[in-house]
């Protein structure tokens, strides 16, 4: 478990330290200064961020830039949300120099690519939620690869507070009955 502070700018830029490791994928979406219709696409820098110091005797985490492809695709209306649907793919890659491998770092390079679906919020100004295909290669001093390759999906889960006096009462009411001191 971790907790990230960070902000997003109006056009999607992320303003977050780096010593802070999630989200692992940075500046994703990042928008034009104009508006972008139906079928254009654009390019916009990204980071990507791979918290592998423990496995490779790392100082900090492999955090490397790429350039991102995006496709404004089409309008959806999904659960009465209008949501904007972008696609948006990179690759990157990362070789250690010289002077990081002289402080013990045994990870030799990291390479990979992303392709990701968008649905975002416009009125909302947020990602509702993404679907992506990923794979990144790692290979170690000593030879060995490690593949990771798959898919991933994630959502925006808004909740309400249930910080109120009818929430206190109710389960105050579940505890009497289950005669429950503490």
């Amino acid at each position: 478990e971790t907790t990230s502070v960070f902000s997003r700018k109006k056009n999607g830029e992320l303003t977050i330290s780096d010593d802070i490791y999630m989200p692992t994928v940075r500046n994703v979406p990042v928008f034009p200064d104009k508006k972008v219709k139906i079928g254009e696409s654009w390019t916009a820098r990204g980071k990507e961020v791979q918290d592998v110091r423990k496995a490779f005797n790392m100082d900090k985490a492999l955090i490397f830039p790429f350039e991102a492809n995006y496709l404004y695709k089409e309008d959806k209306t999904i659960d009465g949300k209008k949501l904007n649907v972008i696609d948006v793919d990179y690759t990157f890659s990362y070789e250690a120099s010289d002077e990081e491998l002289k402080t013990g770092q045994t990870l030799h390079q990291s390479t990979g690519w992303s392709k990701q679906t968008l649905y975002w919020d416009s009125d909302k100004g947020l990602l509702d939620h993404y679907d992506e295909e990923f794979l990144i290669k790692i290979a170690d001093l000593q030879g060995n690869l490690y593949i990771f390759t798959g898919t991933a999906h994630a959502e925006l889960t808004e909740f309400t507070s249930l910080n109120d006096d009818t929430t206190v009462k109710q389960l105050q009411d579940t505890f009497d009955k289950l005669k429950l001191d503490n």
